[in-house]
């Protein structure tokens, strides 16, 4: 047998007798030469079974005082970013990793991020990093890697879990949009003759499991049900920034100026400074007449502003804690959790708070 071969074969022993209990935390190795002499073979070889097991976080070595087995974690994650995660969503990744570190921390659990994962050749980088190091869970947000997970993932005892509904996963979370409704018939009752539905550009059809309807399609749906209210002049789209919001507001306003009460939709609350700046730089008293809502994390600071917006909120603290439930009923049941973890979006009103 090979050096490599044997130092593989070693070290899958070696792991077996750690994660059972055998050898317990806090165990120290014989010296390498001894160890080596014990297992008939080289020290070269035990010291690639002991970079392997330390790679692994099986194992530490203590400068002057050995090799010990180290406290083993309870999950090992792999966190797959791609560089959409950093736009768009409310600031997702950063607000997600805020909760998910707190309780990889208090739950003895490890994690390794890969971010920007965009291209074939980050998900080779990742797939190459994933072979060497032993994962539980990847937690995926990168579109290109959800895509070919099957074949990144060949070969690997992982179980992937999707950040987002991406059709090719078995098992995701994502937040309900059918608040989009709900929003639509809060301004109706605040009396808008018009309702408008400003949205990221791109189809998420493309990569959205098909039983998740995307917000074009609830506005459609809306538009079917009252043309006069909800018209195709009124859905716009736009990159994900403060000027793509800006910019569809500004053309919104110039072209149902004088048409009463004006409701608009706001799918990201990126989009919403933007639309505050169109709304203030169009003349003094319109913000009197327009009615806002927003998509937007939970304790966001939206409502400060004195344009009356009402949230419709998302708790990424709920979310990352259904990733850690969807890891336990795995590793408890030995079976893959499959279908999309529908999170609802908490409603708020402060305009109803104010009169209170």
């Amino acid at each position: 047998m090979s050096s490599k071969g044997k130092s593989i074969e070693l070290a899958q022993g070696f792991r077996e007798k750690i994660r059972s209990g055998e050898w317990a935390a806090g165990t120290k190795f014989e010296p390498i030469q001894k160890l080596a002499a014990d297992c008939g073979t080289s020290v070269a070889t035990i010291s690639k079974v002991f970079e392997i097991l330390e790679n692994e976080g099986l194992i530490e070595r203590l400068n002057g005082l050995g090799v010990y087995v180290r406290e083993q974690v309870k999950y090992r994650f792999a966190v797959i970013f791609d560089s959409r995660a950093e736009l768009g969503a409310f600031a997702h990744k950063a607000i997600f990793m805020k909760y998910f570190i707190e309780k990889c921390r208090s739950g003895n659990m490890s994690y390794t991020v890969f971010e920007n994962v965009d291209t074939p050749s980050d998900c080779l980088r990742v797939q190459k990093q994933m072979k060497t190091n032993i994962f539980d869970i990847a937690v995926i947000a990168s579109r290109c890697f959800a895509e070919h997970c099957e074949k990144y993932l060949k070969d690997i005892p992982v179980f992937p879990i999707g950040l987002y509904p991406y059709k090719w996963l078995k098992c995701t979370t994502s937040f309900t949009n059918d608040w989009i409704q709900d929003a639509a018939h809060r301004l109706r009752q605040y009396g808008c003759s018009r309702i408008a539905l400003l949205n990221h550009t791109g189809d998420t059809a493309s990569w959205e499991a098909p039983e998740v309807m995307t917000f074009e399609g609830r506005y459609r749906e809306l538009t079917a049900e009252a043309p006069g209210i909800f018209q195709e002049t009124l859905y716009k789209e736009s990159d994900t920034s403060p000027r793509g919001g800006y910019n569809m507001a500004r053309e919104l306003l110039c072209e149902n100026a004088d048409c009463g009460k004006l409701g608009i939709i706001s799918v990201d609350s990126i989009f919403t400074n933007g639309i505050i700046s169109a709304i203030f730089q169009s003349r003094n008293s319109l913000w009197k007449d327009v009615f806002l809502v927003s998509h937007a994390n939970k304790g966001s600071l939206l409502s400060d502003f004195p344009v009356p917006i009402l949230t419709y909120e998302a708790d990424i603290e709920q979310q990352c804690g259904r990733i850690f439930q969807l890891a336990a009923q795995y590793f408890t049941t030995g079976k893959r959790p499959a279908g999309i973890s529908m999170l609802p979006v908490a409603y708020h009103d402060p305009i109803q708070q104010k009169q209170l």
